[in-house]
């Protein structure tokens, strides 16, 4: 809970005991006038959300018996019990989906993020059930900020969420809203969500590194992303039914599952070469927040789940991007089939790192998905020992640990997240993930990237040499 959200809870403990005892409440009843109180400065200054909505009632029915001078002890005693089993409800229901708050960036810049929508000239929208005309992406940026003073923004936009999630749009991030740039130039780093995920699960790594000099843009891969508010205010949503991984239907079989990912990944792909024009022209354009800012010959990829196969496959394509790191991630595309010739690091859960053995039916429920990873976990080795690269594997944590699910909620079965500490995952995969971008895109070597010099006991490196050619 927050501080006001709190203090709504010490209001109320004695306005409940004031209306237990006998006689008139007298002056403990004021208490429920000032939960009231507190909970419109509450909802002016940290914003309302449905886990405490038990708590407001119980703040609204003992201010209307405190107002209307309740005589009866019978309805007294049931007003207060009501009241209390409210409040009981509401500090449950905040404990299992709390307002989480990120990690603080450690880097030495403040932190700004802006949103944009593009619409791509040269390309038709082709997702089925999509309204018909161009294909429009949305990328969200985190950035070197030039202040520390404004707004902060929110975690997520409000038609992005669902009803469940709908807390998160009124959750405040470390970020600036639409703050200016710092002086400087800056390289980027293109991120790539999960199959159905979205584009700010990881704000505590896009956070992280643009504290510490690095434009980051998070691309909503529209109609396989989840929800994503485009320009004229409707909302795109995903083919929840196509799932190629942990959740794909029984009967789809792994060949099936193949050509819709590499399906998905030449848009996907092709959506981030877009972002990526569109940056270099924000780069020449006078007056533009990022002109003059980016340093686009230094560009990165990195990607969580299928999205580490578009930042494979994007770091293959596109000559701008000088590596690529995946976050437990797959392998698609012509990647797959041969490899990357150029700098990359796997980060991977010890389930990705060395999947299970393929169930007796290989081709078809989840045994097709353990022959999947089975594959890519092949591939990926055999780019490896081509052209060299590293792999962190972290004991411990599973495939939900790489985004901001860690924080989410404290029911591990319910978030599916290992069992190290939210803020330890945090600590570690922003060091690797700071330091191979450092080295890679600004060329200062890290000590962490280096077998000898492994400062968490969770973490194990292995570093690849490129095979020599005759």
């Amino acid at each position: 809970m927050r501080t006001l959200e709190w203090l709504v809870v010490v209001a109320l403990l004695p306005a409940i005991a004031g209306s237990l005892l006998a006689g008139q409440p007298g002056w403990m009843g004021w208490f429920a006038v000032l939960a009231a109180a507190l909970v419109l400065l509450h909802a002016w200054l940290e914003g309302m959300h449905w886990q405490m909505g038990p708590a407001y009632l119980a703040a609204a029915v003992l201010l209307l018996e405190f107002t209307v001078h309740v005589n009866k002890p019978s309805i007294r005693i049931s007003c207060a019990i009501l009241a209390a089993l409210l409040l009981v409800a509401s500090i449950a229901l905040s404990w299992c989906l709390p307002m989480f708050q990120l990690p603080a960036p450690t880097g030495r810049y403040p932190v700004g993020t802006r949103t944009y929508s593009f619409l791509d000239p040269n390309r038709e929208e082709t997702h089925r059930g999509a309204a018909p005309g161009n294909r429009e992406v949305v990328a969200q940026f985190w950035y070197p900020a030039a202040t520390s003073r404004g707004r902060k923004a929110r975690y997520r936009r409000p038609k992005e969420t669902t009803r469940l999630s709908s807390y998160q749009a009124v959750l405040s991030t470390h970020s600036l809203q639409d703050a200016p740039l710092a002086a400087g130039r800056f390289p980027v780093v293109v991120l790539n969500p999960a199959w159905h995920g979205f584009r700010n699960r990881g704000t505590f790594i896009t956070q992280e590194l643009a504290s510490h000099g690095f434009v980051v843009a998070a691309i909503s891969h529209t109609y396989n992303s989840s929800f994503v508010e485009l320009s004229d205010g409707t909302v795109a949503h995903p083919d929840y039914g196509q799932d190629i991984g942990f959740n794909a239907s029984e009967d789809f079989p792994i060949e099936g599952r193949i050509a819709l990912a590499n399906e998905e990944l030449a848009i996907h792909t092709a959506d981030c070469r877009f972002v990526l024009d569109e940056l270099e022209r924000f780069d020449r354009t006078p007056g533009h927040a990022f002109q003059a800012h980016l340093l686009m010959q230094r560009v990165g990829s990195c990607g969580y789940s299928f999205g580490g196969a578009v930042a494979a496959e994007l770091a293959r394509e596109d000559p701008r991007v000088r590596a690529a790191l995946e976050l437990d991630g797959a392998m698609h595309g012509e990647s797959a089939a041969h490899g990357l010739n150029k700098p990359l690091l796997l980060i991977e859960s010890p389930t990705v790192a060395a999947p299970a053995k393929p169930a007796e039916d290989s081709e078809t429920g989840r045994g097709a998905t353990t022959t999947m990873w089975n594959r890519i976990a092949a591939d990926k080795a055999r780019s490896l020992e081509e052209y060299g690269g590293l792999r962190v594997v972290i004991a411990g944590i599973g495939h939900a640990d790489f985004s901001d699910g860690i924080f989410m909620s404290p029911l591990r079965r319910f978030t599916r997240i290992g069992d190290i500490p939210a803020k330890r995952v945090a600590r570690i995969l922003n060091a690797y993930i700071v330091a191979f971008f450092q080295q890679t895109l600004l060329d200062i070597p890290s000590p962490l990237l280096f077998a000898e010099s492994q400062p968490f006991a969770e973490a194990t490196l292995q570093v690849w040499r490129a095979r020599e050619t005759a």
